[in-house]
């Protein structure tokens, strides 16, 4: 139960960050900078995709503005690599519970075909 409460005020806190960070982006893409890393950092140690993701969204915005161009294309391939990462994932639930769903449909036709 602490566990739980623990990550989701993590959660909470990279939220609130990446927040901060990309109200800020525009007018002190520094400080944004430095607020989403820590964010990213953050939400690393916890496995929070989401708040990985929007990190790396503000983080690489802010490198474009600095003119830091390698560090942007690099936090464009992470946030591409976790999109990616979270399509498979959807699709391996998707299959597990359609293999699910067919196999308890071909139980219930056998049972059916027992009873006639």
């Amino acid at each position: 139960m602490n566990a739980e409460i623990n990550t989701k005020s993590l959660q909470d806190k990279i939220n609130g960050l990446n927040k901060q960070a990309w109200v800020i982006r525009v007018s002190d893409s520094g400080q944004a900078q430095v607020i989403s890393k820590e964010a990213v950092d953050l939400a690393e140690d916890i496995d929070y995709t989401k708040g990985k993701a929007e990190g790396l969204r503000t983080l690489g915005f802010s490198y474009i503005r600095l003119s830091k161009y390698t560090e942007a294309l690099e936090a464009k391939r992470k946030l591409k690599l976790y999109a990616l990462f979270s399509a498979l994932g959807g699709f391996l639930i998707l299959a597990i519970i359609l293999y699910r769903n067919n196999r308890n449909k071909a139980k219930a036709n056998a049972l059916l075909q027992e009873q006639k």
